[in-house]
């Protein structure tokens, strides 16, 4: 337990220094240099781990990817054929973990930087939602944002956007559903579209399980599989109005009433309509929680982005949004804790001196 709450209390005390380090220190390679070092450290902790949530499940994937018919035990296991490929090249299980470290992590850092006016803000509020259960427990598709990530940095490209999109889905075909990216405008959407689409989303988690079940006979036979799959594991669960949606629509409302600082910055409300399509999915695929979560969380990044920015650019409300923001991402991590206490408590590693803690 000891290394979580040292990593809350470092990336927490960075994130309150950093309009200092940012701003008032004189050495222009004080910022990168800290960078850096936080980096680091997210990657050995997730790239030596022995723990989380998925880790068994990787292994016995990644066991029964080494033979000379991979490739048809990936189609019965329903894994993606690039992730397939991965395991049977790299030959061994902890390479596999230090390569999808390096990827993902190499990715989001060089989003957050390029991106946020606060990166250590940004990289505080990764932990809860991103490090914790996404890139020390489903890693395939924390691969996958991070593609979702670099198309977004090539975004104007469409050609380029489209091709960084379609490899991704070779790791996780979930990703497939951030085409609706090139759809979205630059332009804010207006208060009334915003609530039309809330009504719509609404609708679609109340009636729309039969139409949607109805119609996954019509998709990819991979797709239809997987769909399947999450609908019988989860059938008779729903997404509503829960806490977690409410904090995310209260975070919204937050975004939005700052939209005008918001839109200072190259690409602001491009996200913050993007983060609107994170709260449209959880809330409309509700009815089939490992879609809603699942696609909702590749938009949901943007929350890193947008935050940072209106604690750059709020001026007298800036003090209490970062005060707001370290108790939402000190929140949702005893959240997570509290329901996946075994599978992450202690904290174990191949780093002998962290064994353990």
């Amino acid at each position: 337990m000891f290394i979580y709450l040292f990593i809350c209390l470092l990336f927490g005390g960075f994130a309150i220094a950093n309009p200092y380090i940012t701003i008032k220190a004189g050495n222009k390679y004080i910022k990168p240099y800290f960078f850096c070092i936080l980096i680091f450290t997210i990657f050995l902790i997730v790239a030596f781990r022995k723990c989380g949530f998925d880790y068994d499940n990787y292994l016995y994937w990644f066991n029964s990817l080494q033979s000379d018919t991979w490739r048809n035990n990936a189609t019965t296991m329903g894994i993606e054929i690039g992730y397939a490929w991965i395991n049977n090249v790299v030959g061994n299980y902890r390479t596999l973990l230090i390569v999808m470290a390096a990827l993902t992590i190499g990715i989001y850092s060089a989003f957050i930087y390029e991106k946020s006016p606060y990166p250590f803000i940004s990289l505080y509020l990764l932990l809860s939602v991103f490090l914790y259960p996404t890139l020390m427990g489903q890693y395939r598709q924390g691969a996958a944002i991070a593609f979702f990530l670099l198309a977004l940095l090539y975004r104007k490209n469409r050609i380029l956007f489209f091709t960084i999109i379609v490899c991704g889905s070779f790791i996780h075909v979930s990703i497939l559903i951030t085409l609706v990216a090139l759809f979205i405008p630059d332009k804010l959407w207006t208060k009334k579209l915003f609530m039309t689409i809330i009504v719509i989303a609404l609708f679609c988690n109340v009636g729309g399980y039969e139409i949607f079940m109805n119609m996954i006979d019509s998709m990819p036979d991979f797709v239809a599989t997987k769909l399947n799959v999450y609908q019988k594991a989860e059938q008779g669960t729903v997404l509503g109005f829960n806490l977690a949606m409410l904090l995310r629509l209260i975070i919204f409302l937050i975004f939005y009433k700052e939209r005008y600082c918001i839109s200072q910055y190259k690409d602001g409300t491009f996200y913050l309509n993007l983060y609107f399509v994170s709260l449209f999915v959880y809330l409309g695929f509700g009815f089939l929680p490992q879609l809603g979560g699942r696609g909702s969380i590749y938009f949901y990044f943007m929350e890193l982005i947008l935050a940072a920015m209106i604690i750059k650019r709020g001026r007298q409300n800036s003090f209490f949004y970062l005060i707001f923001f370290l108790f939402v991402g000190m929140y949702r991590q005893i959240s997570f804790f509290s329901v996946w206490y075994e599978d992450y408590i202690p904290y174990k590693s191949e780093l002998l001196f962290v064994e353990g803690l």
